[in-house]
Order: structure tokens, then sequence, then C-alpha cells
């Protein structure tokens, strides 16, 4: 492999084609956050100045609405209502007077310490017998900046007002908020065009009515003050909630459906998309909308709810702002991030070029050196002076390489260790097949030739018995049975051991049976026993698992004959077989528990012994072989065997197999 200067560009061109795409990418990244950080803070700001507006909005209307509720429910009006019935009847002149200067003195009050209510008037209602009235008694007014008293020949009727016709339906401690509109005298809109919200509180006096308290704020004041904290650009709009305008940057547009002969102005002729703002308001909204001259502005709604007998009736606020702001500096942090991006790249191209004329030598005679060591395993002269990285690696990789010989070398010698005890491991294996097959021929054999003499011992016995019966004694008799019993035990004896040596040699292939199924071959092996003993099986269903059929029949007639041999014998016996999952449902326990006379749990491990018993042969008959049998039968089957016992309690057998596992060495 040669490292000439064609890889070296292919090398440096990717350099500076992975530092271009990742400068390039985090400019875009950056300015993307950037853009809508810058974005998110502009609507943050326009959304703070327009909530601090409805906030104070809100503010003032409350408080107008108390201030008439406060009015309306005091001692003054209180008294006066109480003994003013009617006036011109029952008061005097002087009364009058009186009254009216109280009055005046409070409403004079009310309108210094807020300088946004401009008109303060007390009503009288009367139902009359023909048509109701709702004449002014006391009007107090600003005008030219000073506090006036209305005289009495410009007092009006109201009764023809809407908000005195809505106002008689009020209950006590209800005030009445007025629609947003401009104000009128005498029927005609007065100068300067004034927006009016008008407060109206009923006085009761012994659940009757009997007039009104109406303070009237002017909200063009209250919104010139409140615009004052916004700067150019911003614009500031109020809206009703068809879209029509209660104030507006260009008073000609405000209260233009006030005028029916005069153009309608909404927000949706000012700005395009904004139908959505009114059809489907929110609490707060923000969008970006055009204005008709294509002018991108960012708008920010909140709805104003400010009528507590209305809660669905509300102001919409709006403040605009142009895009052009928010683009301009976007664009400004785009270019320079633009500019650092591609001197980054530069540099780095020139950084990377720099080190390649650096990295070329040693970059060769490391790749010489491996290229060698892979042909031939040598390695030849490698960088190692260098103090930088690639001396470090050469270093590594020298070290790397002598390991790499010394252990190639150690693995040489164990291979042919392994191959050597492979070899004799297969010499060995088959001698101990050879000898398997010799055991297994001898124990046939032996037990053969065991068995013919025992059954000749047994032959002649039983002739001698019947031939020389009435010429034997009885101690002879003893002696002919107890000859006859121990060739039995030792025929048994015998096939018993040939059975326990078969176990590992001479099974059959695992197929998948029905436990259950084999369980009823034993019961029925076992029937004539079950009858004698008058034992009584209990048992659960058994699931289907891959056994030797023949040895596990074995298994269970093994544990089920023991169960029922061992039982006591003054009360009914019982023999319970059931079976459950593991909690990991790998593996499958089989029970089989019995009532009997049970036995020391410290022999819980002998009983699985050959030849070993735990009572004389004269109580219960059997070779000491079965058990072990059972337990040789369980481990090849890959599971375990295992009792619980107590003396009195009976015992209880578990076989533990597994569900799955590999049998190919079976």
């Amino acid at each position: 492999m040669e490292f000439n200067w064609s890889l070296k560009s292919k090398f440096l061109s990717l350099t500076l084609l992975l530092v271009t795409i990742t400068s390039l990418t985090t400019v875009v990244v950056v300015s993307f956050q950037l853009t809508d950080q810058l974005t998110n803070q502009k609507y943050n700001e326009l959304h703070q100045s327009l909530s601090f507006i409805s906030s104070s909005l809100n503010k003032d209307i409350k408080q107008l609405t108390e201030d008439a509720h406060i009015i309306a429910n005091s001692r003054l009006i209180k008294s006066v209502v109480a003994n003013n019935n009617n006036i011109d009847s029952f008061l005097s002149l002087i009364e009058q007077e009186e009254w009216k200067e109280s009055l005046t003195v409070l409403f004079n009050q009310i309108l210094a310490a807020n300088s946004h209510y401009f008109k303060v008037r007390y009503v009288r209602y009367q139902k009359g017998t023909n048509l109701p009235s709702a004449k002014e008694l006391l009007v107090i007014r600003r005008q030219n900046n000073s506090v006036i008293q209305l005289p009495d020949d410009q007092l009006q009727e109201k009764i023809h007002r809407g908000y005195i016709q809505n106002a008689l339906s009020l209950k006590p401690n209800q005030t009445l908020l007025s629609e947003l509109s401009l104000n009128r005298e005498f029927g005609v809109i007065s100068e300067p065009k004034t927006a009016t919200l008008r407060a109206v509180a009923p006085i009761f006096h012994k659940q009757k009515l009997h007039g009104f308290i109406i303070i009237s704020m002017d909200v063009t004041q209250m919104f010139h003050q409140l615009t004052q904290i916004i700067t150019p650009p911003k614009q500031f709009y109020a809206l009703r909630s068809d879209g029509y305008y209660f104030h507006h940057p260009d008073n000609e547009q405000t209260f233009s459906f006030e005028f029916k002969d005069k153009a309608q102005y909404t927000l949706q002729q000012d700005f395009t998309d904004s139908e959505a703002l009114i059809t489907v308001p929110k609490q707060i909204n923000r969008e970006t909308v055009y204005k008709t001259d294509k002018q991108k502005m960012a708008i920010v709604t909140e709805q104003v709810f400010f009528d507590s007998l209305n809660p669905h009736r509300y102001m919409l606020l709006a403040l605009v702002q142009p895009y052009q702001e928010i683009d301009e500096i976007t664009q400004n942090i785009n270019i320079s991030l633009l500019t650092t991006g591609f001197i980054i790249a530069l540099i780095a191209g020139a950084t990377a070029f720099l080190m390649m004329r650096t990295l070329a030598q040693p970059v060769k005679q490391l790749l010489n050196s491996m290229k060698q060591f892979g042909d031939i395993q040598q390695v030849g002269a490698l960088p190692v002076q260098r103090h930088d990285e690639l001396g470090v690696l050469a270093r590594h990789f020298h070290k790397m390489s002598s390991g790499i010989k010394r252990q190639t070398e150690q693995l040489n010698q164990e291979i042919k260790v392994r191959r050597l005890t492979e070899s004799r491991l297969k010499k060995q294996e088959v001698e101990l097949k050879r000898s398997n097959s010799e055991l297994e021929k001898f124990a046939y054999v032996a037990s053969h030739d065991l068995q013919e003499p025992l059954r000749k011992v047994q032959a002649f016995g039983d002739r001698l018995a019947e031939r020389m019966a009435d010429k034997l004694d009885d101690k002879s008799f003893d002696y002919l049975s107890r000859m006859q019993q121990a060739a039995s035990r030792m025929s048994q004896l015998i096939s018993d051991l040939l059975a326990f040596s078969r176990v590992a040699t001479r099974g059959r292939p695992f197929t998948q049976q029905s436990i259950d199924n084999i369980l009823d071959g034993v019961l029925s092996d076992l029937e004539v026993a079950i009858e004698q003993s008058n034992t009584l099986i209990k048992r659960e269903p058994l699931p289907e698992l891959s056994v030797d059929e023949g040895q596990f029949r074995q298994l269970l007639q093994n544990l089920v004959g023991n169960a029922i041999k061992f039982r006591q014998q003054d009360k009914q016996h019982i023999v319970n077989i059931w079976s459950k999952l593991s909690q990991d449902n790998s593996k499958v326990c089989i029970y089989v528990k019995d009532n009997g006379i049970g036995f020391d749990p410290k022999y819980a491990d002998r009983i699985f012994e050959v030849f070993q018993r735990l009572h004389a042969r004269s109580q219960y008959e059997g070779t000491g072989i079965g058990l072990a049998i059972c337990r040789k039968i369980v481990e090849r089957h890959g599971g375990t065997i295992d009792v619980i016992s107590q003396p009195g309690e009976g015992a209880e057998f578990i076989i533990e197999l597994p569900i799955q596992w590999n049998r190919e060495d079976l």
C-alpha cells in the first residue's frame, strides 16, 4: 500500500468537507435557534406590555363598579331615599338644597379621586301610573379641567336609554356595566368624542327600586394613558368581539360603527389572516399576520373579561409590531455566523494541510511495518522516537506485535498439547465404551448364572416340602421355609441390581408422553395392593413431558408402591399425586405424598443409596434398591428427587424435571 500525495489529497479533501459541513450545520442550527429565541422574545415583550394594559384596564373597571356600588349603598343615599319618595311634595326647597349639596360634595370627591371619571349622576326612578320615569336629579361632570354641577334645566329623562332599561332588572348589590359607546348629550355625540363606559348601581329601599347612581368613565383617556408605555413602531388596538375598533392609532377608525354614514373599519380589513382571532378567540393568542400593504406583522391578542354580570362579555386587546425589526436582527446574526463558519473552515483546511505534511512520513513507516508484520510477522522501522500521538501509536504497535508473536508461539504449543490430549481422550473413550459393554455383558451373565442355582434351590425345596411333609418335624419345616425365603430374596436382589445397572445403559429414546397415561397404567398394576390396603388415591392432572416411558413408569410404580407399603394401620391411608410449574416456568415438579409412618429427616439422603433400609425385613419386604433406581432414573432425565418427612406424618417425594433440556448425549 503506497501512501502517496493522491491519498493525502483525498484525506485533506475529506477533512475540509467534514469541517465545512460541520461548520455550516452548526451555523444553520444556531441560526434557527437564535431566530426562534428572538421571535419568542419579541412575542414575550409584546405579551408583557399587553398584559400590563389588560390588568390596568381590569383594575380601573373593577374600581368603577365598586365606586358606583359604594355610593349607591352609602348612608347619605339611604337617608335621601328614605325621606324622598316624592321630592316635590315632601321636602322643602331648603331640604332639597341640603341633600343636593351633600351629594355634590360626595360626587366631587369621587371625580377628584379618579381622573378617568368625567360624570357622576343620581337618577330617580318612578314607575308612574302610565309611563315609568328615570329623571336625572343631580349631575356632576368634568368640563374644561373643572368640575361643574349641571343646571336643573339641563337634567334629562333617561328612561329610554338602553343601560337604564337593562338596569331595571338589577338586584341589590349588583352593578351594571353599559355598552362601550361614545358619550351623547341630548342624543347628540359630544365633542371631543369620548369613549364612555358607565357603571349603573341600583338604589333600593325596603326591596323597592328608587333610582340609580351612574358613574361615567372616559375610556378614551384611559387608553391614551395606558398606551404611553408602548414605544413605536408598536401599535395598540382595542376591539369589540365582532372586530370593530374601540381604540385605533388612527382616530378616524375609532368607533366607526357609531357612524352609519362613514366607512366601517375592522381588524379583518386591516390585517389579512386575522379572521381566526375574531371567530375563534383565545384567552391569549400569538400570530403572524399581514397588513393590506403586505407588510408582515407580529400580533398578540388577549381577551379581557370585565363584566361580572355577563361572564362571557369581553373586550379584545391587540398589540402589533412589524416583523422587519426581528428579520433585520436575525439576518445580521446569520451573516455573522456564516462568515465565522467559513473562516473556521479555512483555518481547519490550512491546519489539516500542515498536519498532513507532518504526518505523512511516520504514517508511511507505520503502514509498511504493519504490512510486513502481516506477511512475515516481522516489524520494520517504526517512528518510536516521536513524542506525539504517532510515537505513542508506534510504541504501542511495537509492543502489540511483540505480544502477538509470543501469544502465537504459546498458542501453537497449546494446540499441540490439546491435539495430544484429544487423541488420548478418544482412546480412553473407546476403552470406556468397551469396558461398559463388557460390564453389561458380565452383569447379564452373572445375573443369569446366579439365578439358575437359586431357581433350583427353590424348586428342590418345594419338592422336599411335598415329599417329606409327614416325616419333617416343625423345626425342620422352619429351616426349609427360611431357606426358600432367602433364595427368593436373593433372586429379587439380583433382579433389582440388574435393573439398577441398566438404567443408564439400556434406556429407551425420549418421547413426548402424557404422565397422566403412565400413572393410569401404574395404578392399574397396583390395583390389588390399593384395594387390600384400602388406600385412597387423590390425583390432579399431570403434564406432558419428553421421557423414557418404561423408566418413568418404573419410577412412579416404585414411589406409589412405597407410599402404599409404608402405611399406618389405624387410620385411612391417603396418597396424593399432583404437579406444578416453577416460578420461571422452566421446570415442573411432580409430588407423591402419603400420610403413612414417615421417617426421621436425617435419613433423607440415605434412603436413595443402594441396600439402605430403615426397617427390618420382617416388618416391610424389599431389597433396599427401589429408591436408588428412582434417583438414577430422575438423574438420567436431567432432574433431581428429594423427600420431606417426619415420623408418623408421612413422606412427600418431590421430582423436579426440566421442561426442555439437551439430551444429545443420551
